[in-house]
């Protein structure tokens, strides 16, 4: 299968006062080692606690930062090759935590437009990637609202349309429904499972267990490693490990972990409700 991300031993380093001595610099490493590959059309879900190197691995693959060593690639390209820092860019979209960061305009179509606009794309062109994007995020009856009156996850799909506009072949959330309340939430993913469906590859960054759960593969970050990964079956059937490095499991993973304990006969991988109410229906 096509490899659309693909990293070598990535590592990047910053530089830092050293606390009580601000004369004094030490070097530390966002990302150390890092070896990962995306195939063209996956959903990927990158978890780990605050200052794990996930967000940073994200801003490589939009070129926002650059390795201190080692290779990364998009779509063939090398992030360390300036010539073709455009082709990458305009590959590569970026949704952020707060959506009010990513829009710049007082009418919701003209901040869909503002992307396309910059990339030079002719007028007829915008307006009809404008109209798909809209509709491609459920917000077309809003075109003509400002983004103010909106709500925290309309917002967000409007940050997503934006990114939508222009056309490009991944899209990176960088844990998109932190700020958001649980039907915004649900908004979003509903988006991203869509876009995903339609053959978008989706990088997800999130802090949420049953957001990760409906990727094809997780990926698990700690000290700037990665620690972990597989289908989310594989990954949430490592209770001990995940909560040793900080992380929770699926709610429902957890409650068929202790029935699994206290001797019900179920098997692995279970990560909805309505699976587990299945399984134990079987057992009837």
């Amino acid at each position: 299968m096509e490899h659309i991300v693909k990293t070598e031993n990535l590592v990047f380093e910053y530089r830092v006062a050293i606390e009580g001595d601000e004369s004094a610099i030490e070097t530390k490493a966002a990302l150390n080692g890092v070896d990962i590959t995306v195939s063209k059309g996956e959903f990927v879900a990158v978890l780990g606690h605050n200052g794990s190197g996930k967000s940073t691995l994200a801003k490589h693959i939009n070129c926002l930062l650059s390795p201190t060593s080692g290779g990364m690639w998009v779509k063939g390209i090398s992030v360390t090759d300036d010539e073709q820092l455009w082709d990458i860019r305009s590959s590569v979209g970026m949704v952020f935590q707060n959506p009010d960061n990513q829009i710049i305009a007082t009418i919701v179509e003209e901040d869909v437009a503002f992307g396309p606009e910059n990339l030079g794309v002719m007028p007829a062109e915008i307006r009809q990637r404008v109209d798909d994007a809209l509709l491609s995020v459920g917000m077309e009856k809003y075109a003509e609202n400002p983004p103010h009156h909106l709500s925290g996850g309309q917002k967000q799909r409007v940050a997503i349309a934006g990114i939508l506009a222009m056309r490009p072949d991944i899209i990176v959330l960088d844990e998109p429904t932190a700020m958001l309340d649980p039907i915004g939430r649900r908004e979003v993913m509903r988006v991203v499972k869509k876009l995903n469906s339609e053959g978008i590859t989706i990088i997800f960054i999130t802090h949420y267990m049953d957001e990760a759960a409906q990727a094809d593969r997780i990926i698990v970050m700690e000290e700037g490693k990665v620690v972990m990964e597989g289908t989310p079956a594989m990954v949430f059937e490592q209770i001990e490990p995940l909560k040793a490095i900080g992380l929770d499991v699926p709610q429902v993973a957890e409650i068929a972990d202790g029935l699994r304990r206290a001797g019900v006969a179920l098997p692995q991988g279970i990560l909805s409700v309505e699976h587990l109410v299945e399984e134990i229906c079987r057992l009837k």
